[in-house]
Parts: C-alpha cells; sequence; structure tokens
C-alpha cells in the first residue's frame, strides 16, 4: 500500500486500505500491521489516520513504532504535539 500510495491514485487505493485495515485478520493484529499502516495512511497523506495507526502500533506495542525517532518517512508529523508525545512515550520505554 506504501508503494502504491507514492505512484498511483491515491483516492482509489485510501478506499482499498480503508477497505482492507477492516478486515479481521488486520484489524484484529495490530501488532502485526498497525506501523506498517500508519506508513501507509502517511504516505496518502491522512493525517488523522496517521495518528489512529500510530496510537494502535504503540497501545500494541507493534515492533515497527520502537523506529518512530529515525522513520524518515514520517518526517512530516515531527512537529506535531501528538507525535512528540508518541515520541516521549517511547523514549520513557527505553529508559
Amino acid at each position: 500500500a506504501q508503494v502504491e500510495a507514492l505512484s498511483g491514485n491515491k483516492d482509489q487505493i485510501k478506499l482499498n486500505l480503508d477497505k482492507y485495515v477492516n478486515e479481521p485478520s488486520i484489524r484484529d493484529n495490530p501488532n502485526a500491521y498497525a506501523y506498517e499502516i500508519t506508513l501507509a495512511y502517511s504516505a496518502l497523506g491522512q493525517t488523522e489516520k496517521t495518528f489512529e495507526w500510530l496510537v494502535k502500533a504503540e497501545t500494541a506495542k507493534s515492533y515497527g513504532f520502537n523506529f518512530l525517532a529515525v522513520d524518515h518517512r514520517l518526517q512530516g508529523f515531527r512537529t506535531d504535539p501528538r507525535f512528540k508525545k508518541l515520541l516521549q512515550k517511547l523514549n520513557g520505554a527505553s529508559n
């Protein structure tokens, strides 16, 4: 979805992504998919969905969430207070 978001019809891809994230195998397994879904919504420019899934990634202790501080794909969100709050949670968890 991330690659498609960068190269295709973003409106159609967003509809497809919204459909896929509601499938039980995805929705019920945030540990495995939440961070990747975050990145897909980020590539689509969907700020609210990006943060919705970042919170899910943090709550589920998704492995990808550990890279929040260095993931350049989320660069555009670093000034948002929600991002800073999540980063503080991550940094607090590593102390």
